[in-house]
């Protein structure tokens, strides 16, 4: 059987259940509406027209149904997904066999008297005599006759509910038989991941399209009269008969034989279809993790991850929104406890330490005190700029104060072109988990903020991950992220600086690392040799020999010998709001000045409540 037949078989069952479960019990709601009102012979005759009108529907559905799965011929061997539909659809001529047993059951009365009425005339007759000693309630015969009715009507109300509790499992699995079948044929072709997601793309979208083209303000399908509902099936048959071909020579061959496989489902039988709803239930089910998606996840997991799998560039284009898949690609690369290095860096001397972004810094014996911060981030200068001092020199809130300024962003995004600038940061310790102190953990914090920050990159740094979502129209269900394809992702977006971004990196606490320093200051200075155009990178670290050997023949601050004036503006706010210092000082100036120089020189640029 071709997989698109075994789709048409899917689509005439999906539209068996949605109207003929819908018709079914619409018409046992109208039946029980019937025999629990009463009502008079006129709205009786009514409530009867309407209730035969639905009967009829029904009978349409449950004959459509049969006379188009007779047309199925398994003209090769079956796959798995291709035998669950047929199986499925043998399922649903038992439950045309089970509305059948439920419509001949819904028979009302042949005469319009109440029971009473038809009390005293079957057992008793018209003598006042016999009518007074002989009431309903007392007559063995009523008795029986009202205990057989209502033992009918619980199992009629029983059998509903079970066609009811039936038809919802059965949705779910014809949808899983449709993504088999799909996944069946793909399995046939080199590239399953590509085929699976043209032939998914193509039948979402030719399902809308068909309905979208047919269906009018004036086609009310499932609503309305039946007169109503088969009008206007037949206005969707002259449309298929008319345009089929001439819409089919608008889209491709893959497209051209849905719409052929299809066209059988809308121009048989007399009931209504909505291909819409089809198209929206698939949609929905594929954000399911059950069902046939497990199978095919597991499988595309597979595909995807062969070493020398490629992203085909037909893939790269959203199924679904580009920035929600970024996230949940992002998600999975990042670790607890990714920001909790900087949350706990102090910002003791925020408000002092401007003195950084000084386009020209103070000279001190005909040399400036450090180089120009400004005039590195504008520059196209390839060396990286060291920020270097003692443990407790600020080093880390110094990080903190450059990156919350806009002017360092504004600095950095000149001569961008057509490249757009990505600020990562990381701030590795010693104390935390190994992602916190690790170039791995480097290299996933890296990934993980240049793809919440440029979601579009998603298909360049994570292609496998991005094919997954797009075949699947699903963010979840990723995999965990090895080694391997970390490296696999860096690579990619080492690839991408200078190109399509420009990388703004910052790394605090190169001594925090938990390895040989060499090994960071090597990785370092490969990246920077990788990309001499698209990468600009600031790193803190304390002044030991090998990040000296390293950074020292570039721009650099070394933080314990600039931070004098820090740290006297920040005794002064200190002591300023001390009672005792204040009365002290009025006592004592000359003292009081003497006490505030020599707390100074003794903190020898370092504070202990700054990292």
């Amino acid at each position: 059987m071709d997989p698109l037949s075994a789709l048409a078989i899917a689509t005439a069952a999906f539209q068996f259940l949605e109207f003929g479960g819908k018709l079914c019990i619409k018409a046992w709601e109208k039946y029980k509406h019937i025999q629990q009102e009463r009502p008079d012979d006129q709205m009786l005759a009514e409530e009867e027209k309407e209730l035969q009108a639905i009967l009829e529907d029904l009978s349409s559905q449950i004959s459509w149904f049969r006379n188009f799965s007779t047309t199925i011929v398994a003209s090769q061997p079956l796959t798995p997904g291709q035998a669950q539909l047929l199986k499925l659809s043998s399922q649903c001529t038992q439950l045309s066999s089970d509305f059948e047993r439920i419509k001949s059951r819904l028979k009302l009365p042949n005469s319009q008297e109440t029971n009473s009425e038809l009390h005293f005339r079957n057992h008793v007759g018209s003598s006042p005599v016999l009518r007074r000693n002989m009431p309903e309630e007392k007559c063995g015969d009523c008795k029986k006759a009202k205990v057989a009715e209502e033992a009918e009507f619980r199992r009629n109300r029983e059998d509903v509910e079970k066609i009811e509790r039936r038809l919802e499992p059965l949705r779910r699995d014809i949808m899983d038989s449709i993504l088999l079948s799909l996944w069946d044929d793909s399995k046939r072709t080199e590239q399953w991941e590509l085929h699976f997601s043209s032939q998914l793309d193509k039948l979402i979208g030719l399902l809308g399209s068909i309905e979208n083209s047919t269906m009018d303000d004036s086609l009310k399908l499932a609503r309305g009269s039946s007169q109503t509902r088969n009008d206007d099936f037949e206005s969707l048959k002259e449309y298929t008969q008319a345009h089929g071909t001439a819409v089919s020579t608008k889209v491709d061959g893959v497209a051209a034989r849905l719409r052929t496989a299809l066209q059988p489902v809308i121009q048989s039988g007399k009931g209504p279809t909505s291909l819409m709803q089809l198209s929206d239930d698939l949609i929905e089910y594929l954000k399911t993790d059950g069902g046939a998606k497990k199978t095919i996840r597991l499988e595309l997991i597979n595909v995807l991850w062969k070493n020398d799998w490629k992203l085909d560039s037909s893939m790269a284009s959203a199924k679904i929104d580009t920035t929600m898949t970024a996230h949940a690609i992002a998600a999975g690369i990042q670790f607890d406890n990714i920001q909790t290095r900087e949350k706990a860096v102090a910002n003791s001397f925020e408000a002092t330490s401007s003195w950084i972004l000084q386009d020209e810094p103070p000279q001190t014996d005909d040399a400036p005190m450090w180089h120009s911060f400004p005039n590195w981030l504008k520059d196209e200068s390839e060396k990286s700029y060291w920020i270097t001092g003692k443990p407790g020199s600020g080093k880390s809130t110094m990080m903190k104060l450059i990156l919350r300024q806009k002017s360092v962003r504004d600095s950095l995004s000149q001569s961008l072109g057509s490249m757009r600038l990505v600020l990562v940061k990381y701030y590795a310790w010693l104390a935390g988990t190994t992602l916190q102190k690790s170039i791995d953990g480097l290299k996933r914090t890296m990934l993980f903020q240049v793809l919440e920050q440029y979601p579009e990159l998603a298909p360049v740094l994570a292609p496998r991950r991005w094919a997954f979502c797009q075949a699947l129209r699903s963010i979840s269900g990723l995999p965990a992220w090895d080694s391997w394809e970390v490296e696999e992702s860096f690579e990619a977006l080492l690839s991408s600086c200078g190109k399509s971004i420009k990388l703004a990196l910052f790394i605090d606490g190169l001594d925090e690392f938990d390895g040989p320093p060499v090994e960071i200051v090597e990785f370092i200075q490969d990246m920077m040799a990788r990309c001499p155009k698209g990468l600009k990178l600031c790193a803190a670290s304390r002044p030991w020999p090998e990040f000296h050997d390293g950074f020292n023949e570039g721009p650099m601050l070394q933080m314990h010998l600039l931070t004098k004036i820090d740290m006297e503006a920040f005794i002064h706010e200190k002591l300023k709001i001390n009672k005792g210092f204040a009365e002290r000082k009025q006592l004592e100036p000359e003292a009081s000045s003497q006490l505030l120089i020599d707390i100074v020189e003794r903190a020898n640029g370092v504070s202990y409540g700054s990292p």
